[in-house]
């Protein structure tokens, strides 16, 4: 029996191939041995994105974070979900939720940068883009 480490093992391959159809259909064979498989969830979410299918990874994050509502990974992807489709509002909201959870992390707040800049939130896109720079220089 193959375990669950060598399937998302074998998944994470696929999606650095670019095989996003493959790669979802073997991270829900964990979800047939396990439906509550969070990583699993998400990670097909995400591989959604990357494919352009932002609605159906935005709403399957939106699912996840019925499950885990202060989970920094799972908003960020979400908060690029609503940026991708135009939602800045979203996008901002969302972003700035995932920056409280996880205050240090740059790409959440350069994600939020653009989230404003995007909203011609000029001068607050570029405070943050500042406060990016002081965290990773």
């Amino acid at each position: 029996m193959v375990s669950t480490t060598e399937i998302f093992r074998r998944a994470e391959e696929l999606v650095r191939d670019g095989r996003h159809d493959a790669a979802i259909a073997t991270y829900r064979r964990i979800l047939k041995k396990d439906p509550s498989d969070i990583r699993a969830t998400y990670r097909i979410a995400v591989v959604h994105l990357m494919a352009g299918r932002y609605i159906k990874g935005e709403k399957m994050l939106r699912e996840c974070l019925e499950t885990e509502p202060e989970n920094a990974d799972i908003l960020f992807s979400l908060g690029r979900a609503y940026q991708a489709q135009g939602l800045h509002g979203d996008a901002i909201k969302t972003l700035s939720r995932a920056e409280t959870i996880a205050p240090a992390r740059a790409d959440i707040k350069s994600a939020l940068g653009d989230a404003h800049f995007l909203s011609d939130n000029l001068e607050h896109a570029f405070d943050i883009y500042r406060k990016t720079i002081e965290l990773a220089p």
